[in-house]
């Protein structure tokens, strides 16, 4: 199910939605037609009283899920910044090592630094080269811990190796952080239920102009056209690595780029 509806692009969930608001209007728009007859003007104040409390929970949830998409991509942002700086602490308490361990680990850490800069500004289509670099991480991430604890019992001293193994630690933790914020969407429950709110207010849009006779006007359209637009970045925030909204990676190149002038490759 994750793979399936995170996969979509969010500009076909926007048109989807659209489509179908559009399809909803013109279902109640012709229900009303045909109920027009029947309709008093007590029963098209009620229909009016409905449209508008429906518009106001639209508006709700829209606000409500725009809320937690942007939370999940200001945290990611600051996941990305946090791993940067964690691994420039552990870069430089490098210095701390005897040789050759030292440079041991230096070289390691411009590898991972490639490959955590290259992995950052992959898209969501690039499966397979996410996948590898992924793999490729872990491996360095054990190659660098298993050096730090050669280090730490040929040297143990915790004012050196001991704080170069503490900050080796707090960047493994601030990747661990950074893939578990990828993975951190709008829950399903709440997107499906205002894409169910979407459909429901186009079709009482359309109910409540047949009932009048006349089909919505066209600031209507422009308002669907406002929402759905909205509710276009609400899903783009909430996808990582695909659409137009995407969380800058700078600090991970800059990185790469201060670490490949201190080591030689």
């Amino acid at each position: 199910m994750d793979d399936f509806f995170y996969g979509l692009s969010s500009w076909t969930i926007a048109l989807t939605i659209l489509a179908l608001m559009l399809l909803a209007m013109e279902a109640g728009f012709r229900i009303g037609l045909r109920g027009q007859a029947s309709s008093n003007p007590e029963s098209r104040s009620q229909i009016s009283t409905v449209l508008t409390s429906l518009l106001g929970i639209l508006a709700l949830l829209l606000g409500f899920t725009f809320s937690i998409a942007l939370d999940r991509y200001s945290g990611r942002s600051l996941a990305v910044v946090n791993e940067a700086n964690a691994i420039g602490t552990a870069f430089l308490r490098t210095d701390l090592l005897p040789e050759p361990a030292r440079s041991d680990a230096r070289r390691a850490f411009a590898d991972y630094a490639d490959v955590r800069a290259r992995m950052s500004v992959l898209t969501w289509n690039q499966k397979d080269e996410r996948i590898a670099m992924q793999a490729r991480v872990l491996e360095l991430q054990d190659g660098l811990w298993r050096q730090a604890a050669e280090a730490s019992q040929q040297a143990p001293n915790p004012a050196t190796t001991g704080l170069y193994v503490q900050s080796l630690n707090e960047m493994i933790d601030a990747y661990s952080s950074y893939m578990a914020e990828l993975l951190r969407h709008v829950p399903h429950l709440v997107t499906l239920l205002l894409f169910a709110a979407f459909i429901v207010s186009g079709g009482m849009i359309g109910y409540s102009a047949g009932l009048a006779g006349d089909r919505p006007a066209r600031a209507t359209y422009l308002m669907v056209c406002v929402v759905v637009f909205l509710m276009y970045m609400v899903m783009d925030l909430d996808r990582p690595h695909r659409g137009i909204i995407q969380v800058s990676s700078q600090s991970l190149l800059d990185l790469k780029k201060s670490i490949d002038a201190t080591v030689p490759r």
